[in-house]
């Protein structure tokens, strides 16, 4: 089985449950052992959110953002927050919309939050415990780095630094389990060794 991590958490959300409506009812139009296992993102203008730029000033509305989660919730898909603002200090963690994120999100066991910051992992794993972790792609961790984040336990998943993308050496000494836990970024808008991505 492969497992897809969709864009547009809350940008794409009409196009991503249309998807998922035709996944549902029409799984002839798919590949075989294809799934959907979430849709990442983030809702506007939250300063946990990883640096995007919006070109409009669109805010979602509480109702707007717990029908969202419901919905993806209603297909068996995690709501994946990417919250990896590498300037975060611990005086930001308050912040009272992405708290409010955070907390819908956690009324729903299978939903995930993508993180830089271990300091801020704890933040988020105390006070929300429901929200599982994924280790975020702009760490660009090396080799070693990457095979030690792999073995502990608090990721669900660790976004492989996408310049090891090709490193068959690498992969192919995985276990099984560690390739269970390895997560591919294909969609990559930085050049290769892009020196600011971090």
């Amino acid at each position: 089985m492969i497992n897809y991590a969709i864009p547009g958490l809350y940008k794409h959300y009409k196009i991503n449950k249309q998807l998922l409506n035709m996944r549902q009812n029409n799984p002839e139009f798919f590949y075989p052992n294809i799934n959907i296992e979430a849709v990442y993102g983030v809702f506007p203008w939250c300063i946990f959110d990883g640096g995007r730029i919006y070109m409009t000033h669109d805010h979602a509305s509480l109702e707007e953002i717990k029908t969202i989660l419901f919905e993806y919730h209603k297909f068996n898909v995690a709501s994946r927050l990417v919250y990896t603002n590498c300037q975060l200090i611990p005086d930001n963690y308050t912040n009272r919309f992405g708290n409010l994120c955070l907390s819908l999100c956690n009324e729903y066991e299978n939903n995930q939050v993508v993180v830089v910051d271990d300091n801020f992992l704890i933040y988020i794993h105390n006070n929300y415990p429901n929200l599982s972790f994924i280790s975020s792609t702009t760490k660009c961790l090396n080799q070693l780095d990457f095979q030690q984040e792999l073995g502990q336990s608090k990721f669900i998943e660790v976004c492989l630094d996408y310049n090891l993308n090709h490193n068959w050496k690498l992969l192919d000494s995985l276990t099984e389990e560690q390739k269970k836990k390895c997560e591919f970024l294909c969609n990559a808008i930085c050049p290769a060794a892009c020196p600011t991505r971090k």
